[in-house]
């Protein structure tokens, strides 16, 4: 059995709603983990590039104004 054959029938099968719920939830977890981590996403036509994002990108807020 192929890896599409195998994909086929995962998808219609009668766990596919549960699969697909779960699948959704971890995506969402990731995305925010990416996100709250300071993380750079960068997507070309033919790839993802998910890299630390750089100190010379300047934060939201200073130190002084989290700190008041």
């Amino acid at each position: 059995m192929s890896n599409m054959e195998a994909l086929t029938n995962m998808v219609n099968s009668e766990n596919a709603p549960v699969i697909a719920g779960i699948g959704g939830i971890v995506l969402l977890v990731g995305i925010d983990r990416i996100t709250r981590s300071r993380y750079r996403v960068e997507g070309k036509k033919d790839s993802i590039t998910i890299e630390p994002a750089t100190a010379a990108q300047p934060e939201k807020y200073s130190e002084e104004e989290k700190t008041e």
